[in-house]
C-alpha cells in the first residue's frame, strides 16, 4: 500500500516542474477548504513574483485529490507545500481550524496594536493655528462634510459656547465630547494638542481610530478656506 509520503512525490515532481518551467526557484502551494481551492505562487532569482491562475491539469488535480483524501484529516483548514526548485525539496504542513482561527485572532490584535500605536504626529498644533480656527468656527465654519451616518469630528460654536464632538447625517451630535466657555479656552486647548492626542486611539471601538478625526492638514485647509 503506498504511504503519504509515496503519494507526495508525483505531486512534487509536477509542482517543480510548472515552476521550473516559469524560470522560478521557489513556490509555495496553498490548498484551502474542504472544496480544496488551490493557489500556486512563485519567486524568479531577481524576486520577482510569479502567479499561477489556473489548474487546467487533471493528472495534477487528480494526485492531490487522492492525496487530500488520504491525508486531509477532518478538522484541517489549509494545506501548505512549500517548493524548492534548486534542491527538490517539498516541505508539506497542515493547519488545523483551531490553529487557524489563533492566526486570524493574532493577526487581527497585531494589526490593532499597529493601528494604536502608528506614527501619528505628536507636535502640538501652536497658539497661531488655533486661533485662527477658533476664529473661523466663531464665524460660523465647520470642518465636517455633510453625508450619512458618521461624517467624523468637529468644532463648532453653539450656545455660547465652542464644542468638539461628533456629526452624524451632518447634524452635531446633543452631547459634545467637550465644551469650553470661552474663545481663550478653547484655542489654549487647541494649541496643546496634535494629530496623536486628537485620533481617538483611546476608544475602545477601533472603528473611531483615525475615522475622520481633526488633523494638522484638515485644520489647515479649514482656516485657508475661509473668507
Amino acid at each position: 500500500m503506498a504511504t503519504l509520503t509515496d503519494a507526495q512525490r508525483p505531486i512534487n515532481d509536477l509542482l517543480i516542474a510548472r515552476l521550473k518551467m516559469a524560470g522560478c526557484v521557489r513556490g509555495r502551494l496553498i490548498v484551502t477548504g474542504a472544496a480544496a481551492q488551490l493557489s500556486l505562487t512563485g519567486e524568479r532569482t531577481n524576486g520577482q513574483p510569479v502567479f499561477f491562475w489556473e489548474f487546467n491539469d487533471r493528472i495534477f488535480n487528480r494526485l492531490l485529490g487522492d492525496y487530500l483524501e488520504a491525508g486531509y484529516p477532518t478538522g484541517t483548514a489549509r494545506l501548505t507545500i512549500d517548493i524548492n526548485v534548486l534542491t527538490g525539496r517539498c516541505t508539506y504542513q497542515l493547519t488545523t481550524e483551531a490553529q487557524q482561527t489563533a492566526s486570524v485572532t493574532l493577526e487581527k490584535q497585531q494589526d490593532l496594536m499597529a493601528k494604536k500605536n502608528s506614527s501619528r504626529s505628536r507636535t502640538p498644533y501652536g497658539a497661531d493655528l488655533a486661533q485662527q480656527v477658533a476664529d473661523a468656527v466663531a464665524r460660523g465654519g465647520t470642518l465636517a462634510p455633510s453625508h450619512r451616518d458618521y461624517c467624523g469630528m468637529d468644532f463648532h460654536y453653539r450656545n455660547q459656547q465652542f464644542c468638539y464632538g461628533e456629526v452624524w447625517d451632518g447634524h452635531y451630535m446633543e452631547k459634545p465630547q467637550r465644551c469650553f466657555s470661552t474663545r481663550e479656552k478653547f484655542a489654549h486647548w487647541l494649541a496643546q494638542q496634535s494629530d496623536h492626542s486628537l485620533s481617538r486611539a483611546e476608544e475602545a471601538d477601533s472603528w473611531y481610530w483615525d475615522n475622520q478625526t481633526i488633523t494638522l492638514q484638515r485644520l489647515l485647509d479649514f482656516v485657508q478656506a475661509q473668507p
